[in-house]
């Protein structure tokens, strides 16, 4: 299949190796432009069954779609090979020596390139979606004279740091770089030659979604600013901004900044950043969902910190602080007010409606982009049927509507399915009630539930034995200041204020947070055990559930509802969808209420975004018309390509956002922010020395020289060994960077799979690397007590080493963070009172030493420490051998499994904690022995003869103590 487009043959021309030395570089593309119909036509190129060509951290989605683009390609045998985990070793070795194109991720090929399985030295190039410098490193020094190739369509990533662009091509190796943005000169000729037909609409919000967007972000940023009080030696305000804060990569960048001292971050401000993206979400749900689900969502926020606060020590824990702030009030009425609103007595509108409470009006205001969706469609639809006759050949009049998310696609289905007529024709001035109302169901009776059922699960949690004795005897000023707050709660009820009012006092003090409601019970004063707003509301609307259940349960007659009646029982719910799901859950059809073969013309496609994906399916589809429900800059280029690719459609894309939006402002924004990663990617590479690729020295290296010299050998003149240093790795251990590091640090890395611990320095010396997650999991479940053991048995020295990750916090406290619970619907929250999980963690830390006394830790800040440790320790030791630290332990394993049938790890802990259990006859004990209950039954005689006379004695002595006793 050939490139039909001049910057695509022109990038391709650049890619294809011209000689040795100077067939490696990087490519960064813009986003949209047809990087995997690139990559895939350079492999075609290189797809011989002579040549070997790796294609390296390539994910499942994109396997397959370059798979398709080779197969189209003429590139069908054996075409493009996949290697996992379910192949064998020697299936891998036979598949490399092969040749072709073989995809595989970089922990196999690691793997196998230390092991020997893949022939370094024969293979022909690389080509690699991500910076892998452990695979770089290997292929270089066995390998000088193959490619190396690396493609990017993110410029934005290579825009982090003082020389982005310099360090990838340092760690890559290659000193080549070609930057394609789209206002190149070729790119910008190539696409605007031939221009489809766009109609861009811009319809405006309501009032409630201008409020409500205003007061979102007023509470972004409030919390901005109050962030920047807290840490401005640690950010780079520059970047802190409420229009940085819009995007998901802000989250990131705030955590590289904060992660080095994110232990001396107070938790206030800890939460403020999670506050962000839940503010953001906000604004996802705002333009995107209906406003039941926006409802839900809110309720969720403020009843999750609300169950957080009561279940938390109240003097060291608050909910977010943008909840105090009067835009959080106009928030929450807001979106209240679009949903339903409460009134006092029965309203009339409910007389057809037996699932709406009698005191509830629903207003349920649609997204103004459904209506402007419906006249496009029905715009098109008239277009189809007037210019039928003017087809050509090549047209198809298929409908493509491109949407954020597949619950969005989903979402529009419904409604697009709920606005037909009779003649199946869409009805412009027609609204969907039946979605809008089945929504508002499910959240009253569903929703609603679950908030009843998270708050009886909670309050178990909060009944602390100090708080119980305040709540039966209050002082003086409590009862008073209980008394004050319940009359305050009760004229506020009386007053008919919904469950956020509008009364505000101020709070003395200069910053924006100081603002909070006084008609809403402080939080800071809250009573664990009153009932809030919310949680009245959902008893309430329970009440008239059973009342109506009961009801119905009584009547015997069945009531007959017909079709055009106003009435919303049960039926109205079950409406068969008028839309085909194809076998991609991603892709929605929508048709007539008859399933069979479609029309073109009636026809519609709704799919989320999906990357490169979405140029095969313009391509396959060759829709007439698309939708861009979303806006998408990546998207509006792909339709460039394939307007330039096929000219002879006539193509016309309907362009939808909001006017005025923080929609609007993200997607400017986005292509402002790729503009500037592009220029300054230009300026540094006309400015950056070229990166030099000569061998790194390493502290290992020299510490390994010296220790090769012998002063008891020509007075340290001659080296007594010339080979590097020895360390076995378990394999599962590729999956960190510590391998790469010892590797480059000159370090000769075996991979095996290991048994027992996960390296091996020398045939006495074994470590176990945990992680701090890894850690507090490993003793959680026991199994840390286990690798102690096996290790303590069969090594002289054994060592744990815990490894902190690189440019974060050397420090303990980092261990609340990994334990911080998200409270989500009927959930309990486990909570230990008095003992923070820091203490915790130490006191489980001092338990194991005491029962290994053999047992050495070491505390590593980054992996780069950890090698300089493994030098160390290794300085004029044996080197280990492979067959021998591979062969230990094996004899357990099968015992192992028996035992872990029969025994869990409660009895098994308690098992190994009682006198003359060791680690040599605990296997032995536990095979022996059915029970704990077993065991204490047994004489001392039975005793002696499982486990000797002296330790038979010890735990027969223990057990009749205790059983005496």
């Amino acid at each position: 299949m050939e490139l039909p487009l001049r910057f695509h043959r022109q990038i391709l021309r650049q890619l294809i190796p011209q000689g040795i030395g100077e067939n490696s570089g990087l490519l960064i593309l813009g986003p949209g432009l047809g990087l995997r119909k690139i990559v895939a036509s350079f492999l075609a190129l290189q797809s011989d069954p002579r040549r070997l060509v790796l294609i390296i951290n390539a994910d499942p989605q994109e396997e397959d779609g370059i798979g398709d683009l080779l197969s189209l390609m003429g590139v069908a045998r054996p075409g493009l090979r996949v290697v996992n985990f379910d192949i064998g070793s020697s299936q891998r070795e036979e598949l490399y020596k092969g040749g072709g194109l073989v995809s595989v991720t970089s922990q196999i090929l690691v793997v196998d390139m230390l092991n020997g399985v893949v022939p370094v030295e024969l293979i022909s190039g690389i080509v690699e979606y991500s910076t892998e410098a452990f695979i770089t490193n290997i292929y270089r020094d066995n390998n000088k004279d193959g490619f190396l190739k690396a493609f990017s369509d993110d410029p934005v990533q290579f825009n982090t740091g003082v020389t982005p662009l310099q360090t990838v091509l340092r760690s890559l190796k290659i000193r080549k770089v070609w930057i394609w943005p789209r206002f190149h000169e070729t790119v910008q000729q190539d696409l605007e030659k031939r221009k489809a037909d766009v109609v861009e609409l811009y319809p405006s919000m309501t009032k409630s979604m201008l409020d409500l967007q205003h007061s979102i972000l007023q509470c972004m940023d409030a919390t901005v600013q109050e962030i920047k009080k807290s840490n401005v030696s640690y950010l780079d305000i520059d970047d802190f901004t409420v229009d940085n804060a819009l995007f998901k990569s802000f989250d990131k960048i705030i955590r590289m900044q904060l992660l080095p001292v994110w232990h001396l971050i107070r938790p206030k401000t800890k939460g403020m950043i999670e506050d962000l993206r839940t503010l953001r979400n906000l604004l996802t749900y705002l333009l995107n969902y209906s406003c039941v689900e926006l409802q839900e969502f809110l309720e969720s926020i403020y009843q999750s910190n609300l169950e957080d606060y009561k279940n938390s020590s109240m003097a060291n824990k608050t909910p977010s602080p943008w909840l105090y702030l009067d835009a959080a009030d106009t928030i929450f009425n807001t979106a209240k007010g679009r949903t339903y609103k409460v009134v006092d007595g029965d309203s009339n509108k409910n007389k057809h409606r037996s699932w709406l409470p009698p005191n509830i009006v629903p207003i349920l205001e649609e997204q103004p982009k459904w209506s402007v969706l419906t006249e496009v469609l029905a715009e098109i639809d008239n277009n189809i049927h007037f210019n039928s006759t003017n087809k050509s050949k090549d047209e198809r009049n298929m409908t493509l509507i491109m949407c954020a998310s597949n619950k969005v696609a989903i979402q529009l289905s419904e409604y697009l399915d709920q606005c037909e007529d009779d003649n199946n024709k869409l009805q412009t001035s027609k609204r969907a009630p039946k979605m809008m109302k089945r929504l508002l169901r499910d959240h009253l009776e569903m929703f609603k539930a679950n908030i009843i059922n998270m708050s009886t699960n909670m309050k178990s949690d909060v009944q602390q034995p100090n708080v119980s004795n305040k709540a039966n005897n209050p002082t003086n000023s409590e009862q008073e200041m209980s008394a004050a707050l319940q009359r305050k709660e009760q004229f506020r009820r009386n007053e008919g204020a919904t469950a956020y009012g509008h009364n505000r006092r101020r709070v003395r003090g200069g910053s924006v947070m100081a603002s909070v409601a006084s008609n809403r019970k402080s939080y800071n004063t809250i009573d664990p055990n009153t009932v809030s707003p919310l949680e009245a509301e959902a008893r309430q609307i329970a009440q008239f559930k059973s009342q109506r259940s009961t009801q119905k349960n009584k009547e015997k007659e069945v009531i007959e509802i017909s079709d055009d009646s106003d009435d919303e029982d049960e039926r109205l719910f079950d409406n068969t969808p008028q839309f085909l799901l194809t076998g991609d859950p991603n892709d929605v059809f929508y048709n007539d209420e008859y399933f069979g073969l479609m029309e073109e013309d009636e026809t519609i496609l709704i799919r989320a975004y999906r990357d490169d994906d979405d140029d095969t399916l313009l391509n396959e589809i060759r829709p007439k018309y698309i939708i861009m429900y979303d806006p998408n800059a990546a998207f509006v280029r792909r339709v460039e390509l394939y307007k330039s690719s096929n000219p002879q459609i006539d193509i016309r894309m309907y362009f939808l956002m909001y006017n005025a939006s923080v929609e609007e402002q993200t997607y400017l924004s986005g292509l402002r922010k790729e503009k500037d990663a592009f220029e300054r990617l230009i300026r540094e590479k006309s400015t950056m020395l070229m990166p030099l690729l000569e061998k790194e020295s390493s502290r290992a290296g020299t510490d390994h020289y010296l220790s090769a010299l012998s002063a008891r050998v020509a007075g340290g003149q001659v080296i007594t060994g010339d080979t590097k240093p020895k360390i076995i790795v378990d394999n599962r251990e590729f999956r960190s960077s510590l391998p790469g590091i010892l590797y480059r640090s000159k370090f000769e890395v075996i991979p095996v799979t290991l048994t027992v611990g996960d390296y091996v320095l020398d045939p006495t010396m074994c470590v176990e690397r945990k992680s701090l997650t890894d850690l507090n999991q490993s003793f959680q479940s026991g199994r840390l007590f286990t690798q102690c053991e096996y290790m303590s048995t069969y090594y002289k020295t054994p060592i744990l080493l815990i490894e902190f990750e690189e440019n974060k916090s050397f420090t303990l406290e980092t261990i609340s963070e990994s334990k911080k619970v998200i409270p989500h619907m009927n959930t309990k929250k486990p909570s230990i009172t008095g003992t923070s999980p820091t203490e915790i963690f130490q006191s489980r830390l001092v338990m194991l030493t005491i029962s290994f006394p053999r047992l050495r830790i070491l505390w590593s800040s980054s992996p780069r420490q950890t090698a300089e440790m493994f030098a160390d320790l290794k300085y004029q030791r044996e080197e280990p051998d492979r067959d021998k630290a591979v062969s230990i332990g094996q004899d357990e394993v099968g015992q192992q499994d028996l035992i872990e049938e029969n025994w869990s790890t409660v009895p098994s802990e308690v098992l190994r904690c009682m006198p003359g259990v060791t680690g040599k006859n605990y296997h032995y004990i536990s095979n022996k022995v059915k029970s704990i209950r077993h065991l204490v039954e047994l004489t001392n005689k039975e005793l002696r003869d499982i486990m000797g006379v002296d330790q038979g004695n010890a735990l027969f002595n223990f057990v009749n103590k205790i059983v005496n006793k």
